[in-house]
């Protein structure tokens, strides 16, 4: 498993009752890990074009290796390419990290308003208790009343 899967992985095995603004903040870490992986791939192309130039002045002044000199150019080459792969893949991976933010804080709002309206909830049910009280209290007034209209009569 390579360095970024370790950071995904480390990341995303929190448990799922952390808030929304501690997943945020894992989003931002990851984001940083990102930016700093991206950073040492740009060194790498860096390093690997002067590699590739290095290999280029030593295939004039060897013409009797010439042969393995291009062979090694070939192989330059294709790590410059894979390194300019991975970079590509560290620009989607910090797209989907970018993405997961804007998912993340959408939900963190969503999230505040279902416990507005749950506070609410709470708060009604609680006037309706109070008047379902009132209520009976008025029916066992009603009850006592009923009670001593009967007995005079």
């Amino acid at each position: 498993m390579g360095l970024l899967g370790m950071a995904f992985k480390g990341k995303f095995e929190s448990k799922s009752t952390l808030s929304g603004s501690l997943r945020i903040k894992e989003v931002v870490e990851l984001d940083t890990i990102t930016r700093e992986m991206a950073d040492f791939n740009n060194s790498l192309v860096c390093s690997g074009e002067e590699i590739h130039n290095m290999v280029s002045e030593a295939t004039e002044t060897a013409l009797c290796s010439q042969g393995m000199v291009e062979e090694l150019s070939k192989h330059v080459t294709e790590v410059i390419k894979q390194v300019g792969d991975t970079s590509s893949s560290l620009k989607i991976a910090k797209e989907f990290a970018e993405q997961g933010v804007a998912s993340l804080q959408t939900a963190n709002i969503e999230m505040e308003a279902i416990q507005e309206r749950v506070l609410a909830s709470i708060k009604i049910t609680s006037r309706l208790q109070d008047d379902i009280k009132t209520l009976g209290d008025m029916l066992l007034a009603i009850k006592s009343i009923a009670d001593q209209t009967k007995l005079l009569a």
